[in-house]
């Protein structure tokens, strides 16, 4: 509703992955009128940077019952961060590949039958619990969270966004950004 309101005009699609040639996680908004919009530093967005910091997600999240690498599902599928690049051929630079665990006998007649749709790389388990912080432990709510709802009941959700969403980022954040892809196990 606040990009709406921004934009004068309905959203049609959302898209968290929207790939330019320099990097592959921009945002893209499109609009029921034909008008797109990228955002090339998605932490400049309120919605992203909440989910990203832990203030917009479910109490569940916080208590996770599906953390690790044992898994109730058939396959999961995951961003595979923490992949050594250098080990595989993407399509191109820009690229992250998705993990797949297959999890069960049912998920792995259903991988088999369908992997030469695509380019498969096995790789050691290690690189995927590295990368990907949810095979390792819970997301921890953010300090920001009980203000930013409190915000939003008071004064409104732009309000709350500007106060706990982007003004206030925690030191590992500033890590993050100084030292770049390789901070990714925080």
């Amino acid at each position: 509703k606040y990009i709406e309101k921004n934009n004068n005009e309905k959203i049609e699609k959302i898209n968290f992955r929207y790939k330019t040639k320099e990097k592959c996680q921009n945002i893209e908004y499109k609009f029921s009128n034909g008008k797109h919009t990228i955002i090339e530093e998605p932490l400049k967005d309120y919605y992203y940077n909440g989910f990203q910091n832990g203030t917009l997600l479910r109490e569940s999240c916080y208590q996770c019952d599906y953390i690790g690498i044992q898994r109730c599902a058939d396959i999961t599928l995951a961003d595979f961060w923490g992949v050594n690049k250098n080990s595989i051929v993407l399509q191109d630079e820009v690229s992250y590949p998705s993990l797949v665990f297959i999890n069960s006998q049912k998920g792995k007649e259903l991988f088999e039958k369908n992997k030469n749709k695509w380019t498969v790389f096995e790789r050691p388990i290690e690189e995927a619990v590295w990368g990907n912080l949810s095979l390792r432990r819970a997301t921890p709510k953010s300090k920001w969270k009980e203000k930013f709802f409190l915000e939003y009941k008071k004064s409104g959700y732009e309000n709350a966004a500007k106060k706990c969403l982007i003004e206030h980022k925690d030191i590992k954040y500033f890590i993050k950004k100084m030292i770049g892809k390789n901070a990714t196990a925080f």
